[in-house]
């Protein structure tokens, strides 16, 4: 039983890459949470995004998040299958979020440019039923469950005075059920629970405004647009994770990321609003899980977390798109049409793992807000369409997992994410 268990999870933790680079606790946080995110190759931390999901990946993304919405939650319809390469009816991945903010601009308009946010999410995943057998004999005796969690809280501030962005704090309380021990006639489980922190930040450099006169803004038809946006994390601060023996505790895998994302497009005046045209953008994100091992003096192998940003190199990996060493290495692309219809691509390399994943996502609002013309045919009515139009919204956003190659067997070749987002505005 305990050598089918380690095998189980060995298939189970495969997708990221835990191995290569140390023996920790927990890895299903690195699986990407954002559907908007695994579409461009699992990007999430590095991309401005108002998705309660995001805030996963960076604290600093609620920050953002309330400076455009009150009230934001984000469900999976349905959970992931897991791995479905090896067909385990049992596991599974799940996901929600719910984000609430506060914009100070849009309470009193001449305060100044700030928000605050507040969010919770909790990600589950399943591992299934395991049949518990004794020592002198293959007879089940008992069974258990094995699933692992973590809830996370976070708390951020935006900002939006020519620059815009957030930065965040998450605490997560994490629980992982893995197995136990047998005592009599059955088997008691064990968990192992610990709690970790993340800080995280993102900002937008609109650079196409260094060049446009406040002039140009309100009476051009059209202009063109180009942001950078920096995003930077530190993940999974905190202690060992323990099941039975503390002496035999497990490291968490504290996670370093930074990424760099580049958007062009056209925005179009339209009723004194300047909205968004046609853009694109592309995306690239550096990951380092910042345990390494080593051999002290009596050649014993430790274990020891490496400072900063670990061997990520900016340049290398997000300027030029290089992978080296033992980072994960994200690359993503988005369209963005009218912020209505987006279209999504990536790819992820490490270590021993390669795919390719692709998305799309809709916005309803946008949707029927080119359709209001249409829908709208009395003054009455026109103003409450508009007033729906402009403070909710409903996105859907769905993404897959591809092999890299078409001949490669890959266990999360087929993995689907799909998720609906309501908002109030």
């Amino acid at each position: 039983m305990k050598h089918f268990l380690f095998f189980f999870l060995l298939c189970t933790l495969y997708p990221v890459q835990i191995f290569a680079q140390g023996e920790t606790a927990v890895p299903f946080l690195l699986i990407t949470s954002s559907p908007e995110g695994n579409g461009m190759g699992g990007i999430a931390a590095s991309i401005l995004s108002a998705n309660p999901t995001a805030s996963i990946a960076n604290p600093g993304q609620i920050g953002y998040g309330s400076l455009q919405n009150y009230f934001s939650a984000n469900f999976y319809t349905p959970k992931v299958d897991w791995l479905p390469g090896f067909h385990f009816g049992d596991l599974w991945y799940n996901v929600h979020a719910v984000n609430y903010g506060i914009n100070f601009n849009k309470i009193a308009p001449s305060s100044v440019p700030i928000s605050i946010g507040f969010g919770y999410s909790k990600i589950f995943i399943s591992l299934g039923n395991f049949i518990v057998t004794g020592p002198d004999s293959p007879e089940p005796i008992d069974t258990f469950y094995a699933f692992e969690q973590s809830e996370q809280y976070t708390m951020g501030v935006g900002f939006d005075y020519f620059i815009k962005g957030g930065i965040g704090l998450t605490q997560k309380n994490i629980l992982s059920s893995l197995g136990g021990w047998i005592s009599g006639d059955s088997a008691v489980q064990s968990e192992g629970r610990q709690t970790a922190i993340d800080i995280g930040g993102i900002v937008q450099v609109p650079l196409a405004e260094l060049f446009i006169s406040q002039e140009e803004k309100e009476t051009k038809k059209l202009l063109p647009t180009l942001n950078m946006t920096i995003g930077a994390v530190r993940s999974n601060i905190g202690g060992k994770i323990s099941y039975i023996d503390q002496a035999q505790a497990d490291q968490l895998h504290h996670l370093a990321t930074l990424g760099a994302s580049w958007e062009i497009g056209v925005t179009m005046l339209h009723n004194s609003v300047r909205k968004n045209i046609l853009s694109f953008t592309l995306s690239r994100q550096a990951e380092d899980i910042l345990v390494r091992r080593y051999q002290d003096e009596y050649e014993i192998y430790r274990m020891k977390y490496q400072t900063g940003f670990g061997d990520i190199q900016p340049y290398n990996n997000l300027i030029a798109g290089k992978y080296g060493g033992g980072i994960y290495l994200r690359k993503g692309w988005q369209i963005n049409i009218a912020d209505a219809v987006f279209l999504r691509g990536g790819s992820v390399n490490a270590r021993g793992l390669r795919y390719n994943t692709t998305g799309f996502g809709f916005s309803l609002q946008r949707i029927f807000q080119f359709l209001s013309p249409a829908l709208s045919s009395t003054p009455a009515e026109s103003s409450s369409y508009d007033f729906f139009t402009q403070h909710f919204d409903v996105q859907y956003n769905y993404a897959s997992y591809e092999a890299s190659d078409r001949y490669d067997f890959s266990p999360i070749a087929g993995t689907l994410f799909q998720s609906v987002n309501f908002i109030i505005k």
